[in-house]
């Protein structure tokens, strides 16, 4: 989730935190507020570059000058979670959401982090949320899927699968988590469909064939099954 979120991020929260800024034009002169700014997007660079700890430090200065700005809290979450961090990442999350009760950001954030708990229930209600304020994000659907898949609502998943792939028609990954859960409700021959196409899109996906091994091997398909495993091998 939190890489997922990264490329999404970039102009978001750049526009988000200017315009933030340039609502309160009184406010936005002062030097104090263009520290703040400078210091936020040094700690976003630090955070896609992979330097965690540097960028919750920078988030940390950034959140003292402008203590009601939603995006530092976010970022510093983020940066927490990716540090395994998920106690601290929600309660930036949480204070994110309070100052920001419509980003949709944070509630999936903090919906992974609760996941990483094995806080599931309260994570799906998180990622309702987050699709609630934002209907079209694929990757939400997708790691609420993943967590249906964990509560074992099978059935669920496939709909947030099926949402994913009516988003976006080429998500391979996609057609991959939804043959792993048609393997789970036992349709073989649809799970098989799904391997294939993820195939059609990237042959060297070894998930998709060793699912097909298992699917075939359901299908008492042995020589076929002894084919895709052996497929998977060689990759």
């Amino acid at each position: 989730m939190v890489s997922l979120m990264r490329s999404r991020l970039t102009i978001f929260l750049f526009v988000a935190f200017i315009a933030s800024s340039c609502s309160r034009s009184d406010v936005a002169e002062k030097r104090s507020e263009k520290e703040a700014i400078s210091i936020y997007l040094s700690a976003y660079s630090k955070y896609q570059s992979g330097d965690y700890t540097n960028a919750i430090t920078e988030c940390t200065e950034a959140i003292k000058i402008e203590p009601n700005f939603a995006n530092p809290f976010l970022i510093r979450g983020m940066a927490k979670h990716a540090l395994q961090d998920y106690d601290g990442a929600i309660a930036d999350y949480t204070k994110a959401i309070e100052l920001n009760p419509k980003y949709s950001y944070a509630y999936a954030g903090r919906a992974d982090a609760k996941a990483s708990l094995k806080d599931y229930n309260e994570a799906m209600a998180d990622f309702n949320k987050a699709i609630e304020l934002d209907s079209t994000n694929t990757d939400y659907y997708n790691t609420r899927g993943i967590t249906k898949r964990i509560l074992g609502d099978y059935t669920g998943a496939l709909v947030d699968y099926n949402k994913i792939i009516e988003l976006s028609p080429q998500s391979a990954y996609s057609y991959n988590n939804r043959g792993y859960d048609k393997l789970c409700l036992k349709d073989y021959t649809g799970a098989i469909s799904d391997f294939n196409k993820v195939i059609e899109f990237d042959s060297k996906i070894v998930e998709s064939h060793v699912g097909i091994g298992e699917a075939k091997r359901a299908l008492k398909d042995y020589d076929g099954a002894i084919a895709a495993f052996e497929k998977a091998i060689q990759l």
